[in-house]
């Protein structure tokens, strides 16, 4: 089951890429060619039906030229050669005393009629030109998405792996705990204390970290269980998660009664995690780490 999740997401991921990607630039390619005055539908649709981003280039290439300036007193469109906006009536240029044709600002005497410019009036506000910012936008989307799943996916593919190692509970009992004669007097009063200090319904466990040959690590757990106690039947299942490992414990057919149980997890896995289930039932729980043994 955990593998075909895994095996799934680079899938979804293509899925995702090839609808959104196309409808992106569909979406550009429509805004633009409208302003543009072209077929924006047609173009659209060919922008998204051809593959390999065939039909966008196509359309960049014959798209045709429009106005990018506008009137900055009323952002209305004008031409490259318009001398005042058709719609407020502003001076988007200079113009000749004489003969009235737009001059440059920096020219001494008019090119039509050799009049003397120095006396212009600088009584105008030339046009601001829009830049086209969505192009760049889709490019970069183009470019980047790619990149940023394939990394995605190798981070997946590092992370999320099924590790290696064993696991093993046993119910301890409180009495076989505090008589056993290999578990030293100071852990067995430190126990004690810890068993004293509960007062709540949740799942208490004590963690001992060791790590023997340096790669594979040991966690030793003592895990306090109320109502869990005398189950009959005890089942463990392991399931890989992104940069961990979730052990899940199950006590079935219990007597009603505070259990005591011991687990030991040998792992490749970084921090694992476990949860505790009376009965189907999930409980919280609360996990401490000890720098000795409790088991």
């Amino acid at each position: 089951m955990y593998n075909m999740a895994v095996a799934l997401i680079p899938i979804c991921i293509a899925i995702i890429i090839t609808i959104c990607i196309p409808v992106m630039v569909g979406v550009y390619v429509y805004r633009d060619a409208k302003k543009r005055e072209m077929n924006a539908v047609l173009w659209a649709l060919i922008a998204i039906i051809v593959p390999s981003l065939i039909g966008f280039i196509i359309y960049l290439l014959v798209r045709t030229n429009y106005s990018d300036l506008k009137c900055p007193k009323c952002n209305s469109t004008v031409l490259e050669q318009y001398i005042v906006c058709p719609n407020c009536g502003n001076k988007l240029k200079p113009t000749c005393p004489n003969c009235q044709i737009a001059v440059n600002p920096e020219w001494k005497v008019c090119p039509q009629c050799a009049s003397d410019l120095s006396f212009v009036k600088q009584d105008f506000n030339t046009p601001t030109r829009i830049k086209d910012k969505g192009l760049w936008k889709i490019l970069l989307a183009i470019i980047l998405i790619p990149i940023i799943v394939i990394v995605f996916i190798i981070i997946i593919n590092l992370s999320v792996i099924p590790s290696s190692g064993s696991c093993s509970i046993g119910e301890v009992g409180f009495d076989n705990y505090f008589n056993d004669e290999i578990i030293s007097d100071d852990t067995k009063r430190y126990v004690k204390n810890w068993l004293d200090d509960i007062n709540s319904n949740d799942v208490y466990a004590l963690c001992y970290e060791n790590s023997p040959d340096g790669r594979n690590k040991e966690y030793y757990y003592l895990i306090y269980v109320p109502n869990g106690g005398g189950a009959k039947d005890i089942s463990l299942e392991q399931s890989p998660s992104l940069l961990s490992q979730k052990t899940e414990i199950n006590l079935s057919g219990t007597e009603n009664k505070e259990g005591l149980y011991s687990l030991m997890m040998s792992t490749d896995s970084v921090n694992p995690k476990i949860d505790v289930k009376v009965e189907d039932k999930k409980i919280s729980t609360n996990i401490k780490m000890v720098d000795f043994n409790p088991t």
